[in-house]
């Protein structure tokens, strides 16, 4: 058996967590099986793409697929997908726009999943699973939610906010849910700024004590107001900044 090279595409501290969600017909591996891919590295740096190849009959035909991924594509008032939406790509067009995307986050990105083995392999097979044609920004692994899940002793993640099914809006998610599980689990992440074992981060929020009691605080990162949600079920406990997730704000 070969040993593959793992020489490129190997995360490294202080590079970029990337969250990655995609939408497929379960143990369809062709191009067909793909119908959608959502990828993000924080606000203004995410990629959405649905693949106008997909089996449509196969999608259709699976009761959950019809029921809960369909809706959330680009469809045309009677329920058809919009082939000219900016959004709906051919598969050897989705594979260009995520080559780029990588490639603009440089070699040293963190790429995460939840329970997310299959996703892994769908963004592999836009290269045929074939590392030896995939490009070196592409990563070959990923860190899973469930892990920092676990080590949280099975928190009860935040609740969606978006369209659940929905690739990007499901990578959002994860994204956010990722900062709420490391406040858990992270002294760093946890500590109110200016107390023992707050971190130094040039990125920090400045929010003041947190934003929803003082809608005029204005976050350094996003350069406008905005505010810290509160827990579901958790009342005057807030969550992670929306503005950047992976800052350790005030909580």
């Amino acid at each position: 058996m070969n040993t593959p090279e793992f020489a490129h595409s190997r995360p490294a501290a202080g590079g970029p967590d990337v969250d990655l969600d995609c939408e497929f017909l379960p143990g369809d591996l062709t191009p067909g099986g793909l119908v959608s891919i959502g990828l993000t590295a924080g606000p203004g740096r995410s990629l959405y793409a649905v693949n106008a190849e997909m089996d449509f009959a196969e999608v259709l035909g699976n009761p959950f697929m019809r029921e809960h991924v369909w809706p959330h594509l680009p469809l045309t008032a009677d329920g058809y997908l919009i082939r000219k939406h900016p959004d709906v790509l051919r598969y050897d067009e989705i594979r260009q726009q995520v080559e780029a995307f990588f490639a603009e986050l440089g070699d040293d990105v963190t790429l995460w999943v939840y329970c997310g083995a299959q996703d892994v392999i769908r963004l592999h097979t836009l290269w045929g699973n074939d590392w030896s044609v995939m490009p070196e920004a592409i990563p070959q692994w990923a860190d899973d939610l469930a892990r920092l899940r676990k080590k949280a002793g099975g928190a009860k993640l935040p609740q969606h906010p978006g369209r659940q099914h929905h690739a990007l809006d499901d990578a959002e998610h994860q994204r956010r849910a990722r900062a709420y599980l490391r406040s858990l689990t992270d002294p760093r992440a946890a500590a109110p700024q200016g107390s023992a074992g707050a971190s130094v981060w040039d990125d920090e929020c400045t929010c003041v004590i947190n934003c929803a009691e003082d809608p005029k605080t204005a976050c350094s990162l996003s350069g406008r107001s905005h505010v810290h949600p509160e827990i579901p079920g958790m009342p005057g406990v807030y969550g992670p900044c929306p503005e950047h997730p992976d800052a350790p704000g005030d909580h």
